[in-house]
């Protein structure tokens, strides 16, 4: 049985739904540790894929030039580097990241541990985000 090609579109009422209980949950996130706001802080996005989650992100308050993302998919790129054209949006393999330690106050992903198959690849992927992420800083993941 195929998925109907609107089933994750915000004009289906139950993607809306989970679209809008996502949102809850990532203002509270946010609220609760940054209550001087989002402006200043540095996102890096894993498999940043069109871009579709920065755009999502700077509803909440970041600042797009403020933004990195990386994805293996090259046409990806493109598309982010278009929607979000003042990010750092490179391509490239996420268990090997471009970027110095402690650069971003947020590294998120989503998905990406349930699309990568190889054990020692996710244990890469989940040291290089622990490795550029600041101190005090944290990894946000949603599945």
């Amino acid at each position: 049985m195929a998925l109907a090609p609107n089933i994750y579109s915000p004009l289906n009422p139950s993607a809306l739904f989970m679209i809008q209980r996502r949102q809850r949950i990532f203002r509270q996130i946010f609220a609760e540790n940054f209550p001087d706001g989002l402006d200043d802080l540095k996102l890096l996005e894993i498999g940043c894929g069109g871009g579709q989650w920065m755009l999502e992100f700077a509803g909440f308050g970041f600042n797009f030039a403020n933004f990195a993302g990386i994805d293996i998919n090259p046409e990806r790129v493109k598309i982010a580097k278009e929607r979000v054209p003042l990010a750092d949006i490179r391509d490239g393999d996420a268990s090997s990241l471009p970027w110095s330690d402690q650069s971003f106050d947020i590294v998120f992903q989503s998905t990406v541990f349930t699309s990568v198959k190889d054990a020692e690849t996710k244990k890469k992927i989940a040291y290089e985000m622990k490795r550029v992420c600041k101190k005090e800083g944290f990894a946000l993941c949603w599945q």
